[in-house]
């Protein structure tokens, strides 16, 4: 995969593979990004055990869930909603709670690509008239918020994050922790205020989206990775 391909690729399996191969993908990031996989498909989760497990995750991601109830989270999902099938019969008739037993997965990686292949499923499955196709061009465009591009780096100076009294670290985590990324645009003009005159920070803020928890942006004012 090239720069080119990253960017027009509509497949998110071999693009999470390239970037675990690559070491350019850490836990935290392929984490969100399952994460958002799931949410998704968040209307056809079916128990409130397997929104948890998703949530679970998301606070694993930051710190804030510990690896034991993690496990428990995920076990919940798991018990919750396959009942007495095997765990086999539950990925096959309830692709969407699978979906969320993989992002609450212990490590990422290879769960990463489930994840994204069982929200595919469930989408096709439970959304009327989606396409996988289009629903894996989807997640793609999700993954491309969460890592950036990797073959660009951006070089981002954290001054532009304490300017004005933080105003764009402010905004930044109140974005994150709200999931209200309609805010996106008033953090460039608070970062482009700072002095932040690069295209590719500025654009994506002001750009269509989609924008998920992780967004790379977002996570450079906050300094996360």
């Amino acid at each position: 995969m090239n720069d080119v391909d990253w960017l027009v690729c509509t497949e998110p399996g071999p693009m999470v593979a390239f970037l675990c191969r690559r070491g350019w993908g850490s836990d935290r990031k392929l984490r969100l990004f399952a994460c958002a996989c799931a949410r998704h498909i968040w209307r056809l989760l079916r128990t409130d055990a397997t929104r948890r497990a998703v949530e679970a995750s998301e606070g694993y991601a930051d710190g804030l869930v510990s690896k034991k109830a993690l496990g428990q989270a995920r076990l919940a999902a798991q018990d919750g909603s396959k009942g007495s099938r095997t765990l086999a019969d539950w990925q096959r008739a309830d692709p969407a709670g699978w979906t969320a037993w993989c992002a609450a997965r212990e490590s990422m990686g290879s769960a990463a690509v489930d994840t994204a292949h069982m929200a595919s499923c469930a989408a096709t499955m439970g959304m009327g008239g989606a396409s996988d196709g289009a629903t894996r061009a989807e997640l793609a465009d999700l993954l491309r918020d969460v890592v950036g591009d990797p073959f660009r780096p951006v070089s981002f100076d954290p001054a532009w994050a304490r300017a004005g009294d933080g105003t764009a670290a402010r905004l930044a985590l109140a974005c994150y922790e709200e999931r209200d990324f309609t805010r996106l645009p008033i953090l460039a003009d608070a970062l482009e205020e700072a002095g932040c005159a690069d295209p590719a920070v500025l654009g994506h803020c002001r750009g269509p989206g989609p924008h998920v928890r992780g967004c790379w942006v977002i996570d450079l004012v906050l300094g996360r990775s």
